[in-house]
């Protein structure tokens, strides 16, 4: 309610390389009161590219990527360091100060995700992943639900049958049955992900 979490683009071990949590209960003021950084965040080699909140589980959820921390356009070091999501704790006084719960590494490296929460059922959500930089796969879905757990389902791997495979970033509506794809030089998609939230894949079903 009162704090945003802000991630950097770019690599550590500098300074202000973390995540920032900002107190917006003045959101005329905003102000960063603490952020979280090594070991868990703003190391070498590794971006907090992307982050969502889920709001059910007072889960953080930060994406940090060693595959897309270009030296070339994000400043980034040399050092490649394997991708993960990191799951941090923000219920209650944890909102300032986020603890971490818990970790993911994809088999595949992913580059932007979609965090989906069932409406049907209470706790569980899914997380959607774009893999650009595979050749086996386009998008790699995973069940969250016990991520407090430490425990993680990967559900499917697909890959869909479009000459770039290069699928950059995605939403699905909020039943779950319809996706919305971005691909970097290959269009726009809409797929049908009626089977996704029961552990399947998708079907390509306009451009």
């Amino acid at each position: 309610g009162n704090y945003a979490y802000v991630g950097s683009r770019t690599d550590g071990p500098e300074p202000d390389r973390g995540v920032y949590v900002v107190d917006v209960s003045k959101p005329s003021a905003p102000e960063v009161v603490h952020e979280i950084g090594q070991p868990q965040e703003g190391n070498e080699g590794e971006t907090s590219r992307e982050m969502r909140i889920w709001p059910e589980k007072d889960l953080l959820i930060v994406m940090n990527l060693g595959s897309n921390c270009s030296e070339l356009i994000h400043w980034c070091s040399p050092r490649k360091v394997e991708d993960h999501f990191s799951f941090y704790d923000i219920s209650g006084k944890h909102a300032a100060k986020p603890k971490l719960v818990a970790e993911y590494k994809p088999s595949q490296d992913p580059h932007e995700f979609y965090l989906w929460d069932d409406p049907d059922q209470r706790g569980r959500a899914l997380m959607f992943m774009s893999t650009p930089g595979s050749d086996a796969t386009s998008l790699l879905v995973t069940d969250i639900s016990d991520a407090r757990k430490g425990k993680f389902k990967e559900l499917g791997k697909v890959r869909f049958p479009m000459n770039d495979g290069s699928l950059h970033s995605l939403s699905l509506s909020p039943n779950g049955k319809r996706a919305t794809m971005a691909y970097l030089t290959g269009g726009f998609f809409m797929i049908d992900t009626s089977d996704s939230p029961r552990g399947h894949g998708g079907r390509a079903s306009g451009s």
